[in-house]
């Protein structure tokens, strides 16, 4: 409950933001509604030092969604918040990881592993984000395709746990930090925007997302010597969506034409 009280505080918070930046009277003063679907995978974790990527699983692709309110700033940046929905899964046939038997207070201890496990991570969260299109979003016409940088950040909640597929039964231990582990992450990204009609936009991304701790794939990660080691996770998601603009229109035909300079003043004669 205190999380979706957030949530909506900030969804409140962001609609004021939008509603008052960018008095123009043209495609900036737009806001954008609209969701995302594709899929989700984790990549790899990189310890601090840069000692080499640690991948202990054989990773699966899930299915990654979000919904977002964005708007334009400037005729080459947009600014938006999202809630998103990912999923991250993988598999070890002969489980081999430096935190087998590892005991470390105020963590999630595995204890040893003999069969095959398999890890499933639901990550929920929201994020700010910029986008910077490589082309004026109200000059876009002559080409329609129009992409773009995108970076960010915010924060996501684990709901995660390492299933034993020889007994079919959750890891002692791997369950306890459902919807109670939650951290920050930090978004790269790119990818196009095309205009479908006046107020309907086709959108693709690819994310990158970094998460400052070590339990996307439900196992924390040790040097030889037992240290626990600081690592970067990193997951990608690959996305297509629909964007309406939710601001009213003027009538008029022809996709920019509302928007367009008056070819006369209002008191010049015709």
């Amino acid at each position: 409950m205190n999380m979706l009280r957030f949530f909506i505080t900030q969804l409140f918070l962001f609609i004021i933001f939008i509603s008052t930046c960018n008095a123009q009277k043209d495609l900036l003063q737009g806001i954008n509604l609209g969701g995302e679907l594709g899929i989700s995978r984790f990549l790899t974790e990189l310890p601090m030092d840069f000692s080499g990527a640690i991948s202990e699983f054989d990773h699966k692709t899930n299915l990654t969604f979000d919904i977002q309110l964005s708007k334009y700033v400037a005729p080459h940046w947009e600014v938006g918040t999202g809630f998103n929905n990912a999923v991250l899964s993988g598999y070890a046939e002969t489980p081999d990881f430096s935190a087998e038997g590892v005991s470390n207070g105020g963590l999630v201890n595995i204890g040893e592993l003999d069969g095959p496990v398999e890890y499933k991570t639901r990550l929920l969260g929201q994020d700010f984000f910029v986008r910077y299109f490589l082309i004026k979003v109200d000059e876009q016409d002559h080409l329609n395709i129009n992409p773009f940088l995108k970076f960010g950040g915010g924060y996501i909640n684990y709901m995660s746990e390492l299933i034993d597929l020889n007994t079919g039964e959750v890891v002692p231990g791997t369950a306890k930090y459902q919807v109670k582990l939650t951290t920050a992450s930090m978004k790269l990204g790119t990818g196009f925007k095309t205009y479908l009609s006046d107020r309907l936009n086709l959108i693709a991304s690819l994310d990158f997302n970094f998460v400052d701790y070590d339990y996307l794939d439900v196992v924390h990660n040790y040097s030889e010597s037992g240290e626990r080691l600081k690592v970067t996770g990193i997951y990608t998601e690959f996305k297509i969506g629909l964007y309406i603009n939710i601001t009213q229109f003027e009538a008029g035909k022809g996709r920019r034409k509302k928007y367009a300079i008056p070819e006369y003043l209002p008191f010049s004669p015709k």
